[in-house]
């Protein structure tokens, strides 16, 4: 067994190991830390998993990194799953006053059948998360079912939140755990129609309709399974703890 030494207030996640271990990391396909420097958010953390690329030039901060739709974003190679897990810690100054400025967290959203997966703002001002699923018994014309959270109800957009999706066989559910609000999307028994498209963080692709908003986000993980609220805890503290005290981002 070997060991790593880290010298005296450094960060782990930059101590060369390149690894970070989630608490519960059943289905564990990527963790990125957001922040620092664009070589620190393409590093993928989870183990044996493949790194993202850039696209663009996303802003620089300390503790976050600022994206653009369609225009400044990392792209991953995590395909998007039947059943999936999302962390994300985020936020956006953006207006949402029309497609211009609505942001995109993390999505597969594209044309046709690859309506995918998508975190957004929408021009309604809420932050919606969508999931595409089969409308018919036959499976051949697909829907973008959501779960929204309302803003000023549910989110507080400008300020950094820690937002929980999970999707599963007929339910999508978005949870902002900062301020303690869930919502659920209607229930479809028809199945899901995951995306061929590879996530990618602070854009969608381009589809029937164009996101190109700013948004700021400091982490991002992705499990390729519906963890259990156990699971969910679990990691959810970890994120809080790691986003404190690297970060000084209170989630």
């Amino acid at each position: 067994m070997g060991t790593a030494i880290i010298a005296q207030n450094s960060s782990a996640i930059d101590s060369g190991m390149r690894k970070f271990i989630m608490p519960a990391s059943r289905g564990i396909e990527a963790i990125h830390f957001l922040s620092g420097s664009i070589a620190r958010a393409v590093r993928n953390y989870a183990k044996d998993k493949e790194d993202a690329s850039v696209v663009g030039t996303p802003v620089e901060s300390a503790n976050y990194m600022t994206f653009k739709g369609l225009t400044n974003f990392l792209q991953t190679k995590v395909n998007e799953s039947a059943s999936q897990t999302i962390f994300r810690v985020v936020r956006t100054a953006d207006t949402l006053a029309d497609l211009d400025h609505c942001p995109v967290f993390d999505s597969t959203y594209s044309t046709g059948l690859n309506l995918g997966s998508m975190l957004y703002g929408n021009t309604s001002g809420n932050i919606n998360q969508s999931a595409a699923r089969f409308s018919d018994a036959n499976q051949t014309t697909v829907s973008a079912v959501s779960a929204t959270l309302v803003a000023g109800t549910d989110i507080d957009r400008a300020a950094f939140s820690l937002i929980v999706s999970l999707v599963g066989p007929t339910v999508t559910t978005v949870y902002n755990l900062t301020k303690g609000t869930v919502k659920a999307s209607a229930t479809n028994s028809f199945g899901r129609r995951p995306s061929m498209l590879p996530f990618r963080i602070g854009s969608a692709y381009e589809g029937n309709s164009l996101y190109k908003g700013t948004c700021d986000m400091a982490f991002w993980s992705y499990h390729s399974a519906e963890l259990t609220p156990t699971e969910v805890s679990a990691n959810v503290a970890r994120i809080r703890a790691v986003m404190q005290k690297l970060h000084g981002i209170t989630i």
